[in-house]
């Protein structure tokens, strides 16, 4: 659709074709370097603690339990992180970070900041970007209101 079109369209349609171009964006650069968007807000957790529990992450990242399992396993197999049963609950395991999933956030931060550098620029002075920042999140506020008053 062309952007001209777009900007007839409802505020909603907009922001959800901008947040599908950028997700995609952004799934494209997470796939080349750790195969999944989930998967940054993952090792950004871990990054942020020494060692983390399955049900600490879920609750971190934002994702089903199920899904984490999931998630680290596949992390697990491309060498981002150790999973090791604790001493005081065998059932539990704490999950821990490894040199290669230390590197692999480095490098996905840097592309990431690159990205939102191209994006900053493209939206103009710090002003217009702290502007567009309020905007976003009045938005969400009044996406939330009518979400509460919907019958």
């Amino acid at each position: 659709m062309r952007m001209v079109d777009m900007l007839q369209k409802p505020l909603p349609a907009l922001l959800a074709h901008a947040q599908q171009r950028l997700r995609t964006t952004a799934d494209t650069i997470f796939k080349e370097r750790s195969g999944h968007y989930s998967y940054y807000f993952i090792l950004l957790a871990l990054q942020e603690s020494d060692a983390a529990t399955q049900r600490e992450l879920a609750e971190e990242v934002g994702i089903r339990e199920s899904t984490m399992t999931h998630h680290l396993l596949a992390m697990e197999e491309l060498g981002f992180i150790t999973r090791q049963r604790t001493a005081e609950n065998r059932r539990r395991q704490q999950v821990r970070l490894t040199t290669e999933g230390h590197e692999t956030y480095k490098a996905l931060r840097a592309d990431i900041a690159r990205f939102d550098k191209a994006l900053r620029r493209a939206i103009g002075s710090d002003e217009d970007v702290a502007q567009l920042q309020q905007a976003l999140l009045r938005m969400v506020e009044v996406a939330d209101d009518w979400a509460v008053t919907l019958p």
